[in-house]
This record gives C-alpha cells, sequence and structure tokens, in this order.
C-alpha cells in the first residue's frame, strides 16, 4: 500500500505546488520595464543630488569660515559629507531600503569608483573647515577647485546614468531621463550660486567667481523656464499640475534671492542684509526644487 501511496502523495503535492505558484503574481515583460523605470529615476535622481552636495559642502565650509552662522552652516556641512559618503556607496553596491540593485554598467561603475578614489581627499579638506579656524581664503580657494571636480565627475556620471538607462528602457524615455537630470542639476545650482558669493565675499578670485556666477545665474534661469515650458528634443514640459505648481513655488521664492545675486555678479558690494538673504532662503529653495525633482520619479512614459 505505501508503495501505490507514495506516488499518489507525490503527484498531490506537486499539484498543490503548481496551484500555490499560480497564486504568485510573476512580473511580465511590461511589470519588469516599469520596475527598472522605477529604480532608473531613483538612479539618476540620487546620482544628480551628489552634485548638489560636492556645492553644499564647499558653499556651507565658506561661510562657516568666514563666520555666517557659523554652528548652522558646520551642521549643513556635517549632514552634507555624511549624505555624499553614504549615497556613493548606494550608488555603486545598491540599497534596498531605497530601490536599488548594485550598479552592473562597467563604464559607470568606473566613473563612481573614481569618485570614490577622489573623495577621501576631499573629506579630509571638508573636516579642516569644522575645526575652530576654518579654511583661509588660500584654503578655501583650492578646496573650490577640488569640489569643481567632484562635480564634473559628478556630472559626467549622471549624464552617462540618464543616457544609458534613457536609451534601453521603453517605459523611460531618453526626454524624461534628460528632464530628471536637468531638474536634479537645478538643485546644485542653488548650492553653485552660494557657493559662488561666498567666495566672492571671502576675496577669492573676485573677478572670475563674478564671471562664474552670472553664468550660474544664466543656467539656473533657463533651465528653470525650460522645465515648465519644455525645450523640443530637450526638456520635457513640466508634466503635471503638481510638478507646475512645485515649480511656479521654486520660482517665487527664487526671485528675491535673484535680484541679489544679479547685482552681486554684476559688482555690488556685499553687505549683511544679502548675507543673511543667503542664508536664510538656499535651503528652502533647495528643499522645493528637491521635490519637484522627486515628482519626476512618479511620471510614467511619455511615449
Amino acid at each position: 500500500m505505501q508503495l501505490l501511496d507514495s506516488p499518489i502523495r507525490l503527484f498531490a503535492a506537486i499539484i498543490t505546488t503548481f496551484i500555490l505558484a499560480l497564486a504568485v503574481p510573476i512580473p511580465q515583460p511590461a511589470q519588469a520595464q516599469t520596475l527598472l523605470a522605477e529604480e532608473a529615476k531613483t538612479r539618476i535622481n540620487l546620482a544628480g543630488r551628489q552634485r548638489m552636495l560636492s556645492q553644499r559642502i564647499v558653499k556651507s565650509a565658506c561661510l562657516a569660515s568666514l563666520g555666517i552662522e557659523r554652528d548652522r552652516n558646520r551642521a549643513v556641512l556635517a549632514d552634507s559629507l555624511q549624505r555624499f559618503q553614504k549615497s556613493i556607496l548606494a550608488l555603486q553596491s545598491g540599497d534596498p531600503a531605497i530601490g536599488l540593485s548594485p550598479e552592473q554598467n562597467p563604464e559607470i561603475l568606473a566613473r563612481l569608483n573614481g569618485i570614490s578614489t577622489a573623495w577621501p581627499d576631499f573629506f579630509n579638506i571638508a573636516n579642516i573647515s569644522l575645526s575652530p579656524a576654518g579654511l583661509t581664503p588660500a584654503s578655501l580657494q583650492d578646496f573650490d577647485v577640488r569640489g569643481l571636480s567632484m562635480l564634473a565627475g559628478m556630472n559626467d556620471t549622471v549624464q552617462l546614468i540618464a543616457r544609458t538607462y534613457g536609451s534601453q528602457i521603453e517605459e523611460l524615455p531618453l526626454i524624461l531621463s534628460i528632464s530628471i537630470d536637468l531638474a536634479g542639476r537645478q538643485r546644485m545650482l542653488t548650492q553653485k550660486m552660494v557657493k559662488e558669493f561666498c567666495l566672492i565675499d571671502a576675496g577669492v578670485e573676485v573677478e572670475a567667481n563674478r564671471e562664474n556666477l552670472a553664468a550660474s545665474l544664466a543656467l539656473f534661469n533657463n533651465t528653470l523656464e525650460g522645465l515648465f515650458n519644455g525645450i523640443p528634443g530637450i526638456l520635457v514640459e513640466a508634466p503635471n499640475y503638481d510638478i507646475r505648481k512645485k515649480l511656479r513655488e521654486v520660482s517665487e521664492l527664487w526671485q528675491p534671492m535673484n535680484t541679489v545675486l544679479q547685482a552681486v555678479a554684476s559688482g555690488t558690494q556685499i553687505t549683511d542684509y544679502e548675507r543673511g538673504l543667503m542664508v536664510d532662503n538656499v535651503d528652502e529653495i533647495l528643499s522645493s526644487m528637491n521635490e519637484a525633482v522627486g515628482m519626476y520619479e512618479f511620471v510614467r512614459s511619455t511615449r
């Protein structure tokens, strides 16, 4: 009886397993594409944020070294250093908490590894700015050069990520991945402009930084308009009400800073009023722009 019973039980077990398996949803190609697109948008957003952090670190070090809201800017600096280090690891090795798997593309990994190699020296100088004395103008100039190098490396990396995934994933058209990249770049420009303002205030390469500030202002203003209205073949028009509303909010917050920074770029002297305006407003604009970028992660294909 046992000899006959065993095959019957085995067959029943196989049938039961098969039925249970049917109850578990198996990702179909469309579902898999959606998951890949969502992860890629998160990856572009996170890599883009690294550009912002490279400039936020130098900006905070500069303001703290000039004694402008020293404790506040040291806290921002320490937070930015921690975020940068954690995010570069997530981009390389993945982070399940934010839906990232390890990066598989060899070219992207090579770029990320280059950033990791340059990071310790950048980190060590940033830590000096946390000391009571802070950084001297000469040290600030050197730190800015390193920060711009870090920015260039991260910018090349995020553009590669946007192009690579925007070309490979059907549900992530290239124009949408580039729009996320350029929206994310706006966050970096908020920090870069205040950094350039601070370097002018510190007497570091004043004329060069006025020119840099003017260029940053033009890029920020043109991109903000392009994100809202679209640029054929380059930027998708703001795709939904929430994003349009958030971009209007960014524009309203931005106008007082825009006026002051345009004047500083043109050669006006900096007063405590302008210093206070930069410190009090820049993070609010950054926060609103960051929220706008996050909203793009929920945009479905515009094909």
